[in-house]
């Protein structure tokens, strides 16, 4: 965005539409299970990050002292994400802002496997997406400048103002024709499909399947 001197989206847009969406209670228990699955060096780990636990274990055991004796409602996990963020980007040599997503990515992955059904599906493979895919949403709607957090009604309804101040966004999807031949997947298609068509705030929704053998 070097024409508005602006970054598409940035660490504290990435926690802001965190903690606008999900309540930071859920986000605390679901932080510390991340970080303790990091450090246990058992068959469990994250799902989606790793962790140097020769440079970080003392500090994260620190952390996970911290948060088993915390007062009611304190938050211990929330307030160091950002120390949490930077341990992951040097433990992975990856930056921040990817290192931000998929610390959110892992505690939205185990959120999902509340939904599934343990006696079925005993194994973590098994989940709908669905959270994960909330947040994609948010913040593509916020890249885009239609999140309700950002612009009122009205500002939303004038084209014209959005369209000279934030980026076009386009959501490009892979094996779309995967949704219709799914079999004994409940109603994950459809639940998919009417996320994609609904969640994204758009005002005129125009749709084009390429269905590629």
């Amino acid at each position: 965005m070097n024409k508005h001197n602006q970054e598409l989206i940035d660490i504290n847009d990435l926690k802001n539409l965190l903690f606008y969406r999900w309540e930071k209670g859920w986000i605390e228990i679901n932080l510390s299970k991340s970080i303790k699955r990091s450090i246990n060096g058992n068959y469990e780990s994250p799902y989606t990050f790793f962790i140097n636990t020769t440079k970080y274990q003392d500090e994260l055991m620190d952390l996970i002292d911290l948060y088993e004796n915390k007062a009611y409602r304190e938050l211990i996990f929330c307030e160091h994400i950002d120390r949490l963020i930077e341990i992951i980007s040097e433990s992975m040599e990856i930056n921040s802002l990817h290192a931000a997503l998929l610390l959110i990515q892992d505690l939205l992955i185990q959120r999902e496997d509340y939904r599934k059904d343990s006696k079925i599906h005993s194994g973590e493979l098994y989940r709908d997406g669905l959270e994960v895919m909330e947040y994609l949403f948010d913040v593509l709607n916020h890249i885009a400048g239609y999140h309700e957090k950002q612009l009122s009604q009205q500002e939303l309804a004038n084209e014209e103002i959005q369209g000279k101040i934030y980026p076009h966004v386009v959501l490009a999807l892979e094996g779309v024709g995967a949704f219709f031949e799914m079999k004994d997947a409940e109603n994950r298609p459809m639940d998919y499909l009417h996320r994609i068509m609904f969640r994204l705030f758009v005002s005129k929704l125009i749709f084009t399947f390429y269905l590629l053998e």
